[in-house]
C-alpha cells in the first residue's frame, strides 16, 4: 500500500478509535493486559456481562492478572471471537496418560472456529478427533511420520514430523486421542514425545527442533492460542424477538451452526453496539473525507493494475505458458481442455462459498460450481503444490486431460492464476461409495450384484490407468471415498490429488508416504516405494469393505482388531468367512461367489507386493465371476487359494499391552 494512503488511513483510524468506554458503566474494562468489552464482563454474577455465559473471572494472584472464562484462560477477545490458552495431548516414552484431550462448550454461545487446525508433531504418531465422547465418530485425523532427524524441515508441516488437518466449523464438543503407529524405539533418542493440539491457522510454524524440545508444551501453550467463535443467545436475527442491538447498529447473523446473532455499528458510526446509547457518529472534516475518497480511488486503481500483473506473474510461474504450448501442439487431443480464469471459477463457486463445499480431504477442498454455459462442475482447490515439480504437474495435467474412460472422472481444465492451481472436473451427482456402504441406506438396498459391478468397474478403471494411458498412472489414494457414483450408480474413480505418472521403464516411485490411514500398502509405508501393486492393495481394502460393510479402521472392537484387514484375514484363515460378511448380501449371490471375491481380496492384501495379482488380472477375474451363472463355473475359473498361508497380512504381536486409555498404543496396518 502506498505511503500517502497509509498515512491517511492512520488518521482515519485515530478518529475511529476515539470512542466511548467498551465496558458497562461502573465495571472494569481490563484484566491485566486484556481488554474485556461488553457483552463480556469482569466478575462472576457481578452484572457486568450480558449473561453468566459471558462472565470473565479476573484472577489477580497472577502478575499480571489473568482472565478466565470458566476454566479456560482467555488471551484475546474480538468482535467475533475469543482466543484461549491451548491444551496439548501427548505420548512421552510410551506413556499414554496424557494422550487424550476433550473440550466441551455444550450449552454455551461458543463454538470452535474452523480457523483452528488439528496439528500433530512427532514421529509415527496419529491423532484422531471425534465430535462425541465415545471417540467413534471421527471428523478429522492427522499422521506425522519420520525415521531420522535429517528428514525434518523447518516450516514444513505436510506429514514428515508434523502434519495439519482442517476441522469443521461450529463444533461444541471435541475429543482427541493420540496413538503410535508402531514401536518407535529407533526414534526415542531424538523424539521422546509426540504432541497433538488444535492451533490457530498460521500461528504455529514447525521447527525441526520441536521433535526433541522438552519445553515444547509450555512454549506452544503460551504462543499458539485456540480460537472460539461467539454469538448472542441461540437465535438468529430473524428468530429473536428481543434483540439488544442499541442505537445506530444492525443485527447480523454470524454464520455459525449453533445460531445466535451479533450487533455491528451502522456505516459511519462507531462504539459498542451492545451498550446504551449505542454507536455514535464519526466527526471528520469534509477535507479529510475527500482526501480519503481520492486516496481510496487511487488505491483501487493501483490495486486492480497490480492484481492483473500478479495474476499474469502467477500464471507464468505455475507453468501456464508451458500448458498453452501443450494445447497448441495437441489441438486434436486436447480440444476440450480449457484454461479457466480465476474470475470464471470465483463466479462459478460464488467466491468459493462454504455452502458450495462438496468435501474436504488431505489434499484440498472440492467445491460445486456452475459455469457460464450452465454446466455443473467440481472445482478442486489444493492446499499446496510443490513449486519444484510444477513442470511435472503441467505434464501430468496434460496426461490426465487425455484420459477417456467411462469409469474415470473427466478432467475438464485448470486455472493457473491462483497461488495454488485449481483443477476443474466433471460433477458426479450421487455421492461416494463410502457413503453408500457405511451410511444408513434403508431406502436403497445395496445388492450383491451392484457391489460386484462397482468392484469390476473400478478394477477396469485402475487397469486403464496402469496400462492403457500414454504413460502408466498410479492413483496413490485408492479408497471408497474417492469412488463417486453417478445417477445410475456407475462407479467413477476420482481425486488424483497425489496421483503420479511414471515412465514405461520405471517399476516404482520413491516418495514421502502419502495416502489414507487404513488403505496404505504396508510395503509402501515401510519402504516409501510405491508400485502398481500398492494400488492393488488399496483396492483389496475396498473389496473387503464391499464384502463386509465395515470401515477400514473401527473403534467398536478390541484394540487388537481395529484393522478391518486384520479381522478379515483372520476369518479367512479360520474358515469362517460367513461371520464377517455384510448381512445384506448373505442371502444374495452364491457362497461360491462370496468366497471367490474374498479369495481375490486376500491375494490383493498380501504383504509382499510381488505376490499380489496385477490390477488387470483382478479386473479379468471379477469379470469372470460376474459372467459365471453357476457355482461350478466359478470354481473352474478362479484359482484355488488356501486359507492358511505362511505369510500373514497382520502385523505380529509385539507383546506389549496398554489398558489405561480408549486409544492405547497399537500396531496398525494402514
Amino acid at each position: 500500500m502506498d505511503t500517502f494512503l497509509q498515512l491517511h488511513l492512520h488518521i482515519f483510524h485515530y478518529f475511529l478509535c476515539r470512542g466511548p468506554n467498551i465496558a458497562k458503566p461502573g465495571c472494569p474494562s481490563k484484566c491485566g493486559d486484556l481488554s474485556v468489552p461488553y457483552p463480556f464482563g469482569i466478575g462472576i454474577r457481578a452484572n457486568c456481562s450480558i449473561n453468566h455465559s459471558f462472565d470473565i473471572k479476573c484472577n489477580s494472584s497472577f502478575d499480571p492478572p489473568k482472565a478466565f472464562l470458566g476454566n479456560l484462560e482467555v488471551v484475546g477477545i474480538s468482535e467475533t471471537q475469543i482466543r484461549i490458552k491451548n491444551h496439548l495431548a501427548s505420548i512421552c516414552n510410551y506413556s499414554i496418560d496424557n494422550s487424550t484431550f476433550a473440550l466441551d462448550l455444550s450449552g454455551t454461545p461458543f463454538s470452535l472456529s474452523n480457523q483452528n487446525k488439528l496439528t500433530v508433531v512427532g514421529c509415527n504418531h496419529v491423532s484422531l478427533m471425534s465430535k462425541d465422547s465415545k471417540l467413534d465418530n471421527y471428523i478429522s485425523s492427522c499422521i506425522a511420520v519420520c525415521t531420522k532427524p535429517q528428514e525434518l524441515s523447518d516450516g514444513s508441516c505436510s506429514g514428515i514430523g508434523c502434519c495439519q488437518a482442517s476441522i469443521p466449523k461450529g463444533l461444541q464438543y471435541i475429543a482427541t486421542a493420540m496413538l503410535l503407529l508402531n514401536n518407535q524405539s529407533d526414534n526415542d533418542n531424538f523424539n521422546p514425545c509426540g504432541y497433538s493440539f488444535l492451533a490457530e491457522q498460521n500461528r504455529y510454524s514447525f521447527r525441526a527442533s520441536d521433535i526433541s524440545d522438552t519445553s515444547f508444551i509450555k512454549r506452544t501453550m503460551d504462543t499458539v492460542p485456540l480460537v472460539i467463535d461467539w454469538a448472542i443467545a441461540n437465535r438468529t436475527c430473524n428468530e429473536s424477538s428481543n434483540i439488544i442491538c442499541e442505537g445506530e447498529s444492525v443485527c447480523v447473523d454470524p454464520g455459525t451452526t449453533i445460531g445466535g446473532y451479533r450487533c455491528n455499528c451502522s456505516r459511519g458510526y462507531q462504539g459498542n453496539p451492545y451498550l446504551s446509547p449505542g454507536c455514535q457518529g464519526l466527526f471528520i472534516g469534509s477535507g479529510l473525507f475527500i482526501l480519503l475518497a481520492v486516496s481510496l480511488w487511487l488505491y483501487k486503481v493501483l490495486r486492480k493494475r497490480r492484481a492483473k500483473q500478479l495474476k499474469q506473474s502467477i500464471f507464468k510461474r505455475n507453468g501456464g505458458l508451458l500448458l498453452q504450448q501443450h494445447i497448441s501442439a495437441h489441438d486434436l487431443v486436447l480440444g476440450k481442455m480449457r484454461i479457466f480464469t480465476s474470475k470464471e471459477l470465483e463466479k462459478a463457486t460464488d467466491r468459493f462459498n462454504e455452502s458450495r463445499i462438496l468435501g474436504r480431504g488431505g489434499q484440498g477442498t472440492v467445491y460445486k460450481g456452475m459455469l457460464s454455459d450452465g454446466r455443473i462442475v467440481a472445482v478442486k482447490k489444493s492446499k499446496q503444490v510443490d513449486e519444484n515439480r510444477l513442470e511435472e504437474f503441467i505434464n501430468e495435467v496434460v496426461i490426465l486431460s487425455q484420459i477417456n474412460h467411462r469409469n474415470v472422472v473427466k478432467l475438464l481444465g485448470c486455472c493457473l492464476e491462483t497461488e495454488v492451481p485449481l483443477l476443474v472436473y466433471e460433477f458426479i451427482s450421487n455421492g461416494t461409495l463410502y457413503d453408500l456402504i457405511h451410511d444408513d441406506n434403508t431406502g436403497f438396498p445395496f445388492s450383491w450384484d451392484l457391489r460386484l459391478r462397482i468392484a469390476t468397474e473400478i478394477a477396469n478403471a485402475l487397469a486403464y490407468l496402469h496400462y492403457a494411458t500414454s504413460v502408466p498412472i498410479y492413483h496413490r489414494d485408492m479408497k471408497s471415498n474417492n469412488i463417486l457414483l453417478d445417477e445410475k450408480y456407475r462407479a467413477k474413480l476420482s481425486d488424483f490429488g497425489i496421483s503420479r505418472s511414471v515412465s514405461i521403464d520405471q517399476t516404482h516411485l520413491t516418495t514421502k508416504v502419502q495416502g489414507t490411514f487404513g488403505y496404505l500398502d504396508p510395503e509402501y509405508f515401510q519402504t516409501s516405494k510405491f508400485t502398481e501393486k500398492s494400488d492393488v492393495y488399496s483396492f483389496g481394502v475396498v473389496l473387503v469393505e464391499l464384502l463386509t460393510g465395515q470401515k477400514p479402521i473401527s473403534t467398536s472392537v478390541t484394540d487388537e482388531e481395529k484393522s478391518l484387514v486384520t479381522r478379515f484375514v483372520l476369518t479367512m484363515e479360520e474358515n469362517r468367512l460367513h461371520t464377517i460378511l455384510d448381512s445384506q448380501i448373505t442371502e444374495q449371490g452364491s457362497k461360491e461367489e462370496h468366497l471367490a471375491v474374498a479369495n481375490l481380496a486376500r491375494r490383493c492384501l498380501k504383504l509382499n507386493g510381488k505376490k499380489r495379482p496385477t490390477i488387470r488380472e483382478v479386473a479379468m477375474e471379477l469379470e469372470s465371476i460376474r459372467a459365471c451363472e453357476n457355482p461350478s463355473c466359478i470354481e473352474s475359473n478362479t484359482p484355488d487359494i488356501s486359507f492358511v498361508e505362511e505369510e500373514s497380512s497382520r502385523f505380529p504381536d509385539d507383546g506389549s499391552s496398554q489398558t489405561q486409555n480408549t486409544f492405547p498404543r497399537v500396531n496398525i496396518i494402514c
